[in-house]
């Protein structure tokens, strides 16, 4: 009934203007053609979303990318599903909102200020609140793949070469925080 797709912008970081209509996701030829065709765009201005469909993001908090108020966390309440299609490594941004709600050491909070557009004529001045890597990191996919596979969470099927994953939100979470709680660095060692 609903697709949604990651529409990031970390741009608005370095210029402090994001564009709801306008600016380009960033990442991932899928978000960049699917643009065209979504019918709603959060106004999260480094991490939105993408929508086609009736599922709505009204009542998150869009100045936050990673607190339990903003999309991700009704993303995490609600469960949803996410899936790779085609995708070198397991991909989830939901593992930043696990980084957030676990206060990882390698991560601090940053506040930027800036100019979210929602229309040609609608705007609004924020302070907008995410991660930033306290030092270049990456997810060790490979490991997070293994794990969250093993405990039944991630489902890989592959059709004649192209490798789709499937994991929900919640359940990603459930199985990373005892570990993340145990070894901080435990998504990125």
């Amino acid at each position: 009934d609903n697709i949604l797709v990651p529409g990031f912008t970390p741009s608005f970081l370095e210029t402090g203007v994001y564009h709801r209509e306008c600016s380009q996701p960033a990442f991932g030829t899928f978000a960049q053609l699917f643009f065209e065709d979504s019918t709603y765009r959060t106004a999260d201005p480094v991490y939105s979303m993408l929508v086609d469909g009736d599922y709505r993001f009204d009542d998150c908090c869009h100045t936050e990318s990673f607190s339990r108020e903003s999309c991700f966390g009704k993303l995490d309440r609600d469960n949803v599903l996410f899936i790779n299609v085609g995708t070198d490594g397991f991909r989830c941004s939901h593992l930043h909102y696990v980084e957030r709600q676990m206060d990882v050491p390698y991560c601090s909070v940053s506040h930027h200020e800036g100019v979210v557009h929602h229309t040609s004529t609608e705007r609004d001045k924020v302070t907008h609140t995410c991660l930033t890597d306290d030092f270049y990191r990456r997810f060790n996919r490979p490991k997070l793949e293994r794990k969250l596979s093993d405990a039944g969470v991630l489902t890989t099927y592959d059709h004649n070469g192209l490798r789709v994953r499937f994991c929900r939100a919640r359940e990603v979470r459930g199985i990373l925080e005892p570990r993340i709680a145990a070894d901080p660095y435990y998504l990125v060692t």
